[in-house]
């Protein structure tokens, strides 16, 4: 008769933490990866609707998309689709949204679900970011707009914080 340890060595009380910890912490791993959103693919050539949304201000986005030639829309939604991918903050997004935090709204109810510009001041920055990103230019600009922001907020911020400890 084969006698086998297996169970007997896991049932051991002094092994049970040992063993329970990582089998619960697994099956754990595993529920949270069964409750994270699925990633959706985006399969239309939609590259106005992607990069502007399609609510508010900016309804005409989607007639627009559908007046593109089929391939002008393949490859412009192909260049949205990676300035959105590439992981460089947009510098005007950023700055825009920081003078302004209604210019950009959060859409989480349609099929394109995002951050997108919610007045005329957000089309704006989103297109300047946009044509940055299109030119090749955004690696070497946008941390050289980000950084001029920041002095100038910085330099126009620095005698009101002196006169608020003033007269503070």
């Amino acid at each position: 008769m084969l006698r086998s340890d297996g169970l007997g060595r896991l049932m051991n009380p002094r092994r049970i933490p040992l063993t329970l910890g990582p089998t619960v912490g697994v099956a754990c791993a595993a529920a949270l990866i069964g409750l994270a959103p699925t990633a959706r693919a985006d399969t239309e050539p939609d590259p106005f609707e992607d990069l502007f949304g399609d609510s508010g201000i900016n309804t005409w986005t989607t007639s627009a998309d559908a007046s593109l030639p089929s391939t002008t829309a393949a490859s412009l939604d192909a260049l949205v689709d990676a300035s959105q991918n590439d992981g460089i903050p947009p510098p005007f997004e950023d700055i825009i949204g920081q003078l302004d935090p209604s210019a950009y709204a959060v859409d989480l109810t349609g099929p394109e679900q995002g951050y997108f510009p919610a007045d005329p001041l957000g089309d704006l920055a989103t297109t300047l970011d946009f044509s940055l990103y299109a030119s090749g230019l955004a690696p070497t600009l946008d941390p050289a707009i980000l950084d001029t922001f920041n002095v100038a907020e910085g330099i126009l911020l620095s005698p009101l914080l002196l006169l608020a400890g003033f007269f503070g």
